[in-house]
């Protein structure tokens, strides 16, 4: 019995440093720090952009765009950061479905926790036109202030980018005000 247990600690040790492992392959070599002393390592080939509004902190894009029967799109980081005192995740979700077009949840609100700091992430497709795109966005709030990082991709391109994007998401670090 005790052997059994080593080799599953043996096995769940494996696996949780293989996984750590495959995000250090699927994120750049250092950080990109944002204009606020938020500090967010990209997925790797990602490159920045530099167009974006006031609330944009960073805007990012994967090296080449993707094509499939509805279109082609370049797959798309954003990070955006607002005044507000209380995250509601479903509230959240339905003013984002409100803004998009045939806009169905594929993950619904779900309590995460990202550099010590407390949020919540949901996703799901939409549609620009004729191209069907997939969001997922982590929204952590800090200080009266919501961080908002949305990553889009082509729906069909989706598990091509999945993990870059966890790994990505979970490589931010917010500054302590």
């Amino acid at each position: 019995m005790q052997s059994n247990k080593y080799a599953i600690f043996v096995l769940v040790s494996g696996l949780l440093l293989g996984s750590v492992a495959l995000a250090d392959d699927l994120l750049a070599e250092k950080p990109t720090t944002t204009k606020s002393g938020v500090a967010v390592t990209l997925p790797k080939g990602w490159k920045t952009d530099d167009r974006g509004g006031s609330r944009n902190l960073l805007l990012a894009r994967a090296p080449a765009s993707d094509k499939d029967n509805t279109g082609e799109f370049q797959t798309l980081f954003s990070l955006d950061v607002a005044s507000i005192t209380k995250l509601d995740g479903r509230a959240q979700q339905a003013a984002v479905a409100k803004k998009c077009d045939n806009y169905q949840a594929t993950e619904e609100p779900t309590a995460v926790t990202i550099g010590g700091v407390e949020g919540v992430m949901f996703g799901g497709t939409f549609t620009t036109g004729s191209v069907k795109l997939r969001s997922r966005q982590y929204l952590l709030l800090q200080d009266g202030r919501v961080y908002i990082l949305t990553f889009t991709a082509l729906d069909s391109a989706w598990p091509n980018y999945a993990k870059a994007i966890e790994a990505c998401a979970a490589s931010l670090t917010l500054s302590v005000q």
